[in-house]
C-alpha cells in the first residue's frame, strides 16, 4: 500500500535539517507562543511574520505546495473553531445574514484567530516535515514528557497505517466482487477493525519479544553544532523585533 508519511521530506539535505532536534523543538515553541499571545497582528507584524516563515519554508528545500495543501486541509477546522467569535455582538454592526449579524471587532478577533491558527500550523508542519518521527519522540522523551503520552503518539502514528492497510484490502476484496452498497460498506468497516485489532496485538507482541520496554531508541547520537546556536539566536532576534514593532 502507499502511505502518506508526515516525515516524507526529513531525508532532505537542508540547514533547517541539519539543526537538532531539541533546538527546533524549543524554538518552534518560542515561534508559536511568541504568535499566540501578541496583544494584536497589525499589518507590519503580519508581513514580518510571513516573510520569517516564507525564509523557512525557502530555505528548508520543502515545496511550497506541500505546506498550502496541509493548510486547505485544516482551514475548515480552523474556520470551524472560531466560528462562534464572528457572531459575537461587539462594536459596529458590518453585516447580516437573517438572524445572523457580523459585529467589526469580533470580525477583526476572528480574522486574527484564523491568521495565528495559520502561522502556528504552518511552523508544526515544517518541524515535522524536517525531523524523523521518532527523533521528535526521542525529544519528548528528553524533555520529561510522561512516557505514556510519548508511547501514545508513538503507536498511534504507527498503527494509523496497519488501518488504512486493512481498510484498503478490504475495499479491493469487496469491489473485486461486485457493486459496493450500504451493506458491503458495513462489512468492510467492521473488517477493517477486526482485522487491524488482530494484527495490532500480533504486532505489539513481537515488539516485546525484541525487547521493547516503552523508551524510544535511535542510533543518532545528540549533538549541538554552531547552526543550533544561530538559530536560536535568529528565532529570539525575531521575537524580540515582532513584540517592538
Amino acid at each position: 500500500m502507499k502511505h502518506h508519511f508526515i516525515d516524507h521530506y526529513s531525508s532532505i539535505n537542508s540547514p533547517i535539517h541539519s539543526i537538532n532536534v531539541s533546538v527546533k523543538l524549543i524554538t518552534s515553541f518560542i515561534l508559536i507562543l511568541s504568535i499566540v499571545l501578541l496583544f494584536s497582528l497589525e499589518t507590519e507584524k503580519l508581513l514580518w511574520c510571513l516573510v520569517f516563515l516564507s525564509l523557512l519554508i525557502a530555505i528548508s528545500h520543502i515545496p511550497a505546495g506541500y505546506f498550502f495543501k496541509n493548510i486547505v486541509i485544516l482551514l475548515p477546522f480552523i474556520l470551524l473553531a472560531g466560528i462562534s467569535i464572528l457572531f459575537q455582538q461587539d462594536g459596529e454592526k458590518i453585516a447580516s445574514f437573517g438572524p445572523l449579524k457580523i459585529y467589526r471587532e469580533s470580525f477583526y478577533r476572528f480574522i486574527t484567530l484564523v491568521v495565528r491558527s495559520i502561522f502556528s500550523v504552518s511552523i508544526l508542519q515544517l518541524l515535522i516535515a524536517t525531523t524523523p518521527y521518532s527523533e521528535i519522540l526521542k525529544a519528548l522523551e528528553k524533555f520529561r514528557v510522561p512516557s505514556l503520552i510519548v508511547s501514545l503518539l508513538g503507536f498511534i502514528y504507527r498503527y494509523s497505517f496497519i488501518i488504512y492497510d486493512e481498510f484498503m484490502r478490504a475495499k479491493i476484496a469487496a469491489s473485486s466482487r461486485g457493486r459496493l452498497n450500504l451493506k458491503v460498506w458495513s462489512y468492510i468497516i467492521s473488517s477493517t477493525l477486526m482485522r487491524s485489532l488482530e494484527r495490532s496485538r500480533k504486532i505489539y507482541l513481537s515488539m516485546k519479544a525484541r525487547g521493547f520496554e516503552g523508551k524510544i531508541r535511535t542510533v543518532n547520537n545528540v549533538s549541538y553544532s554552531q547552526i543550533d546556536v544561530a538559530a536560536t539566536l535568529v528565532t529570539l532576534i525575531f521575537v524580540v523585533l515582532l513584540w517592538k514593532s
